[in-house]
């Protein structure tokens, strides 16, 4: 029964965790340059790498037991 979702139970599995942080710093890029903390040039930059390194991660990755 490997592989069985379990209610309640979570996976902890680090790769299921790559996207929601991407996602994460992707919004703080943008929150950032709402509030005049960094500038457009960082984050015309800083967002298209963010989504780089998760496709990437994700592509990399094989599949674990949960998936």
């Amino acid at each position: 029964m490997e592989g069985e979702h379990r209610e309640g139970m979570k996976c902890e599995c680090k790769h299921h965790k790559v996207v929601p942080m991407m996602l994460i710093l992707i919004a703080l890029v943008f929150l950032l340059k709402g509030f005049g903390v960094v500038t457009s040039g960082f984050t015309d930059i800083a967002w298209p790498i963010l989504l780089g390194v998760a496709g990437f991660t994700k592509l990399k990755q094989g599949k674990c037991k949960c998936c």
